[in-house]
């Protein structure tokens, strides 16, 4: 066995020590930007509740419970702005040697945020109404998702209830940007708006669903606190969120939906294939044409009915359309109290729940 000479074993420790540091320097580095990684989801996600205290409150954080949010168009630029930084930022950090999750993490938030920049093009803030969406739905919903616990739960919903005529009249103006740029919902769509938006302006103040939290106090708030809390919050409620509400409507009624769009199909909108596209892609995350999702669509429909038919002729019957009658004329198919719908699909989910993880594995084996 030959001896190692003298220089040899220096030169081999000064490696073994070089290697070694770079070892402990790749580890510092990959743990620095895991923590990166982390710090930054946490500062993004912080921002998103920041700027929008509804969404916060739906949430049951109550940092923001005094406010809500700001849908002037310089917010809108602001928001925009701050999410291309956000963008800039995660792109930035290698995930090289990152955990799946973690990795996975900055490829679903980059994804989105790059969504909501693409879709800004869109002005979709422009056509904040219809009757499914829209602040004359969102605000009342407020009471509902609030906790009303201590005199500051009351203080910062008064607060909120003074805000809504900023609110509405800031929605106000994006709509009238809308209707500047052709970006109108259905004329249809915007009637059932103006009714709905009517239905809250014609309440009285004690019978608002805004004011439902002031006649409903813990016990823990004194009676002194009660009636305070109750007139400041009445007081808003008719001073401040009827009188919104009641010029939105008017808004609605009388100069929006009359210009909203005949057509109902997104087509007819300014860039309206565009607009398309980018929601199927939006929605299903593949690159796929409308045109191949409608194909798909087909596709299952025939798959579904061939095995219906399949079931009917066990039955006896000839076709699905004399089945399907038979189901519905049969009562025997019928509930016959609230309580036996519940107790079906109470049913129905107990034997769904055995199935969904072994349902998930194959989907991530599949794809």
């Amino acid at each position: 066995m030959r001896l190692l000479s003298l220089h040899t074993c220096v030169v081999v420790f000064i490696s073994c020590v070089c290697c070694g540091s770079l070892i402990a320097q790749s580890s510092n580095s990959l743990e620095s930007r895991r923590k990166a990684l982390n710090d930054l989801l946490a500062e993004q996600w912080e921002h998103r509740l920041r700027t929008s205290p509804l969404f916060a409150s739906f949430l049951g954080d109550k940092r923001w419970n005094d406010q809500l949010d700001d849908y002037s168009q310089e917010a809108i630029d602001k928001n925009s702005q701050e999410t291309q930084k956000f963008i800039d930022r995660f792109e930035a950090i290698d995930t090289a040697g990152f955990p799946e999750q973690e990795a996975l993490n900055k490829i679903l938030i980059v994804r989105d945020l790059l969504l909501q920049i693409e879709g800004a093009k869109f002005k979709p803030w422009e056509m904040p109404v219809d009757q499914q969406n829209g602040v004359q739905i969102y605000l009342p919903q407020i009471v509902n998702t609030l906790s009303f616990a201590s005199v500051k739960d009351y203080e910062d919903y008064i607060s909120r209830l003074k805000q809504i005529p900023r609110v509405l009249d800031q929605n106000i103006a994006m709509m009238r940007k809308g209707m500047s740029d052709h970006l109108m919902p259905p004329r249809y769509l915007l009637e059932k708006a103006a009714e709905q938006s009517n239905a809250v302006a014609t309440e009285s103040p004690e019978k608002s669903h805004f004011a439902e939290p002031f006649f409903k106090f813990p016990t823990n708030i004194a009676p002194g606190e009660q009636k305070r809390l109750r007139d400041a919050g009445l007081a808003a409620v008719k001073d401040s969120v009827l009188p919104a509400y009641v010029r939105f409507t008017a808004f609605i009624r009388d100069e929006y939906a009359p210009k909203g769009r005949s057509e109902p199909g997104i087509w007819a909108l300014p860039d309206g294939a565009a607009r398309y596209r980018f929601d199927v892609r939006q929605m299903t995350t593949t690159d796929l044409t409308p045109d191949q999702i409608h194909e798909i669509g087909l596709k299952q429909v025939d798959e579904i009915e061939a095995e219906m038919l399949a079931v009917a002729h066990k039955l006896g019957f000839k076709d699905l359309a004399s089945f399907n009658d038979h189901i519905k004329s049969d009562r025997r198919f019928y509930a016959t109290s609230g309580q036996q719908v519940l107790d079906l699909y109470a049913g129905y989910v107990r034997e769904m729940e055995p199935e969904p993880p072994n349902s998930s594995a194959a989907f991530r084996k599949a794809s």
